[in-house]
Protein backbone atom coordinates (compact mmCIF):
# COMPACT_ATOMS: atom_id res chain seq x y z
CA UNK A 1 0.00 0.00 0.00
CA UNK A 2 0.98 3.47 0.72
CA UNK A 3 0.90 6.04 3.47
CA UNK A 4 0.99 9.46 4.06
CA UNK A 5 2.58 11.16 7.66
CA UNK A 6 2.12 14.56 8.80
CA UNK A 7 3.23 16.82 11.71
CA UNK A 8 1.91 20.13 12.73
CA UNK A 9 3.70 22.63 14.53
CA UNK A 10 2.16 22.04 17.55
CA UNK A 11 3.14 17.82 17.38
CA UNK A 12 0.18 16.49 16.06
CA UNK A 13 1.20 13.89 14.26
CA UNK A 14 -1.42 11.96 12.19
CA UNK A 15 -0.63 9.26 9.31
CA UNK A 16 -2.82 7.19 7.06
CA UNK A 17 -2.30 3.96 5.51
CA UNK A 18 -3.77 2.67 2.28
CA UNK A 19 -3.73 -1.14 2.11
CA UNK A 20 -6.07 -3.36 0.06
CA UNK A 21 -9.61 -3.59 1.60
CA UNK A 22 -9.26 -7.37 1.92
CA UNK A 23 -6.73 -7.24 4.55
CA UNK A 24 -7.17 -4.50 7.21
CA UNK A 25 -4.60 -4.18 10.13
CA UNK A 26 -5.04 -4.63 13.87
CA UNK A 27 -3.75 -2.47 16.54
CA UNK A 28 -0.67 -4.33 16.02
CA UNK A 29 -0.10 -4.29 12.80
CA UNK A 30 -0.62 -0.60 12.05
CA UNK A 31 2.21 -0.11 14.75
CA UNK A 32 4.20 -2.22 13.03
CA UNK A 33 3.46 -0.15 9.89
CA UNK A 34 3.72 3.03 11.78
CA UNK A 35 7.13 2.53 13.27
CA UNK A 36 8.72 0.94 9.72
CA UNK A 37 7.25 3.99 8.00
CA UNK A 38 8.44 6.15 10.39
CA UNK A 39 12.24 4.37 10.05
CA UNK A 40 12.26 5.13 6.38
CA UNK A 41 12.18 8.98 6.54
CA UNK A 42 15.24 10.49 7.42
CA UNK A 43 15.95 13.32 10.13
CA UNK A 44 12.46 12.42 11.32
CA UNK A 45 11.24 12.32 15.13
CA UNK A 46 7.65 11.01 14.90
CA UNK A 47 6.24 10.18 17.86
CA UNK A 48 4.74 6.59 16.67
CA UNK A 49 3.78 5.93 20.07
CA UNK A 50 1.45 9.05 20.02
CA UNK A 51 0.15 7.94 17.25
CA UNK A 52 -1.78 4.78 17.98
CA UNK A 53 -1.89 5.37 21.67
CA UNK A 54 -5.32 7.10 22.03
CA UNK A 55 -6.99 4.34 20.73
CA UNK A 56 -8.58 6.40 17.48
CA UNK A 57 -8.33 3.66 14.53
CA UNK A 58 -10.66 4.46 11.81
CA UNK A 59 -11.24 2.69 8.47
CA UNK A 60 -12.59 4.87 5.44
CA UNK A 61 -12.78 3.87 2.14
CA UNK A 62 -10.17 5.95 -0.51
CA UNK A 63 -11.74 4.54 -3.51
CA UNK A 64 -13.25 6.20 -6.81
CA UNK A 65 -16.87 6.45 -6.80
CA UNK A 66 -19.34 8.29 -9.45
CA UNK A 67 -22.70 9.83 -7.91
CA UNK A 68 -25.09 10.74 -11.29
CA UNK A 69 -24.26 14.37 -11.54
CA UNK A 70 -28.25 15.37 -12.09
CA UNK A 71 -29.94 15.00 -9.11
CA UNK A 72 -32.78 17.13 -9.43
CA UNK A 73 -34.19 19.77 -11.90
CA UNK A 74 -31.88 22.83 -11.76
CA UNK A 75 -29.43 20.49 -9.14
CA UNK A 76 -25.85 19.52 -10.15
CA UNK A 77 -23.37 17.31 -8.26
CA UNK A 78 -19.57 18.70 -9.26
CA UNK A 79 -16.56 17.94 -8.57
CA UNK A 80 -15.95 15.77 -5.73
CA UNK A 81 -19.65 15.18 -5.19
CA UNK A 82 -19.80 13.96 -8.62
CA UNK A 83 -16.96 11.73 -8.75
CA UNK A 84 -14.65 11.34 -6.12
CA UNK A 85 -11.29 9.75 -6.78
CA UNK A 86 -8.64 8.18 -4.68
CA UNK A 87 -6.11 10.60 -2.95
CA UNK A 88 -2.96 9.06 -4.37
CA UNK A 89 -3.88 8.95 -8.22
CA UNK A 90 -3.94 12.75 -8.30
CA UNK A 91 -6.77 12.99 -10.63
CA UNK A 92 -9.56 14.27 -8.33
CA UNK A 93 -7.93 18.14 -9.08
CA UNK A 94 -8.58 17.57 -12.90
CA UNK A 95 -12.25 15.95 -12.05
CA UNK A 96 -13.34 19.64 -10.36
CA UNK A 97 -11.82 21.47 -12.83
CA UNK A 98 -13.36 19.16 -16.17
CA UNK A 99 -16.45 19.04 -14.09
CA UNK A 100 -16.65 22.64 -13.06
CA UNK A 101 -16.42 23.76 -17.10
CA UNK A 102 -19.31 21.15 -17.85
CA UNK A 103 -21.30 23.08 -15.22
CA UNK A 104 -20.64 26.58 -16.51
CA UNK A 105 -22.54 25.17 -19.63
CA UNK A 106 -25.00 23.46 -18.25
CA UNK A 107 -26.33 26.35 -15.61
CA UNK A 108 -25.95 28.89 -18.75
CA UNK A 109 -27.72 26.47 -20.58
CA UNK A 110 -30.61 26.06 -18.04
CA UNK A 111 -30.61 30.19 -17.21
CA UNK A 112 -31.19 30.61 -20.81
CA UNK A 113 -34.58 28.26 -21.16
CA UNK A 114 -33.27 25.13 -22.06
CA UNK A 115 -35.44 22.08 -20.65
CA UNK A 116 -34.10 20.40 -17.65
CA UNK A 117 -33.53 16.53 -19.26
CA UNK A 118 -31.70 18.16 -21.96
CA UNK A 119 -29.48 20.04 -19.71
CA UNK A 120 -28.88 16.93 -17.13
CA UNK A 121 -28.60 14.78 -20.06
CA UNK A 122 -25.56 16.97 -21.04
CA UNK A 123 -23.86 16.66 -17.39
CA UNK A 124 -24.51 12.88 -17.33
CA UNK A 125 -23.09 11.71 -20.96
CA UNK A 126 -20.06 13.94 -20.20
CA UNK A 127 -19.75 12.90 -16.73
CA UNK A 128 -19.55 9.08 -17.70
CA UNK A 129 -16.70 9.78 -20.20
CA UNK A 130 -14.68 11.84 -17.59
CA UNK A 131 -15.50 8.93 -15.81
CA UNK A 132 -14.26 6.56 -17.49
CA UNK A 133 -11.19 8.49 -18.63
CA UNK A 134 -10.21 8.79 -14.77
CA UNK A 135 -10.33 5.34 -14.34
CA UNK A 136 -8.13 4.45 -16.69
CA UNK A 137 -5.99 7.23 -15.69
CA UNK A 138 -5.95 5.44 -12.18
CA UNK A 139 -5.03 2.00 -13.53
CA UNK A 140 -1.90 3.19 -15.34
CA UNK A 141 -1.07 5.17 -12.59
CA UNK A 142 -1.18 1.95 -10.19
CA UNK A 143 0.09 -0.48 -13.41
CA UNK A 144 3.18 1.41 -13.45
CA UNK A 145 3.90 1.16 -9.57
CA UNK A 146 3.07 -2.34 -10.15
CA UNK A 147 5.54 -2.77 -13.03
CA UNK A 148 8.25 -1.20 -10.67
CA UNK A 149 7.51 -3.04 -7.49
CA UNK A 150 6.03 -6.17 -8.26
CA UNK A 151 3.33 -5.94 -5.01
CA UNK A 152 0.32 -7.11 -4.64
CA UNK A 153 -1.26 -4.38 -3.77
CA UNK A 154 -0.47 -2.12 -6.61
CA UNK A 155 -1.40 -4.97 -9.22
CA UNK A 156 -4.62 -5.77 -7.67
CA UNK A 157 -5.10 -2.16 -7.51
CA UNK A 158 -4.50 -1.04 -11.45
CA UNK A 159 -6.77 -4.33 -11.94
CA UNK A 160 -9.83 -3.10 -10.18
CA UNK A 161 -9.37 0.44 -12.11
CA UNK A 162 -8.91 -1.23 -15.40
CA UNK A 163 -12.39 -3.11 -14.85
CA UNK A 164 -13.63 0.09 -13.47
CA UNK A 165 -12.73 1.68 -16.86
CA UNK A 166 -14.01 -1.25 -18.91
CA UNK A 167 -17.39 -1.66 -16.78
CA UNK A 168 -17.65 2.20 -17.65
CA UNK A 169 -20.25 3.43 -20.29
CA UNK A 170 -18.38 5.23 -22.75
CA UNK A 171 -20.20 7.33 -25.83
CA UNK A 172 -21.52 5.70 -28.54
CA UNK A 173 -21.84 6.93 -31.79
CA UNK A 174 -25.36 7.14 -33.10
CA UNK A 175 -26.93 9.80 -35.63
CA UNK A 176 -26.56 13.42 -34.29
CA UNK A 177 -29.45 15.44 -33.44
CA UNK A 178 -30.16 18.35 -32.41
CA UNK A 179 -32.51 20.07 -29.19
Amino acid sequence: GWCWLAVTHRGLASAQFVTPANKPLDREQLGLRIQTAAGQLPDIELPVDQLIADGRLGARAAVARYSQPSRGSGHLRIGDAAVAMDPLSGNGIHEAVRSARVAVAAVNSYLHGEPWPVVARFVDERSREVWRRSMNTAADFYRLQANWSGSEFWTSTAAAYGQAASAASGRTETEGRFE
